[in-house]
């Protein structure tokens, strides 16, 4: 709380790694606030928790993906999928009116991970 501006500058690290990062999110939450209200770091967090070690043959098929993931991860999609539920504002009520993405130090394709995460957590089977 006591830090000057200079030793909360964090554009030196940033930059030296942001050529390695570009589009992957880190959850360092640059993004917010969403003018909605949407948790975009934690949201997208989860969706990257429920495709870790998916089959590649699988991540357009979102109904079989589902299924798959809640028989092979059980524990920890309930727990996303629980999680999901409790959030203020879901990913469906992203307005894809881009203001995270410019604010994004990463260039992370936010509105293509909220259409994801509808259709990991909101979709019905």
């Amino acid at each position: 709380m006591e830090a000057a501006d200079e030793e909360r500058d964090f554009s030196s690290i940033i930059t030296e790694f942001q050529e390695d990062l570009k589009g992957n999110c880190v959850y360092c939450n640059h993004c917010l606030p969403c003018p909605v209200g949407i948790d975009i770091g934690r949201i997208i967090q989860m969706v990257d928790k429920a495709m870790y070690n998916i089959s590649s043959d699988l991540k357009g098929d979102y109904k079989t993906l589902r299924k798959k993931i809640n028989f092979y991860y059980p524990g920890r999609i309930r727990t996303s999928r629980s999680q999901f539920k409790g959030l203020r504002a879901k990913a469906s009520e992203c307005v894809e009116c881009g203001v995270c993405m410019e604010r994004c130090p990463f260039d992370v394709d936010v509105i293509s991970k909220m259409k994801l995460a509808v259709k990991l957590f909101e979709m019905e089977d």
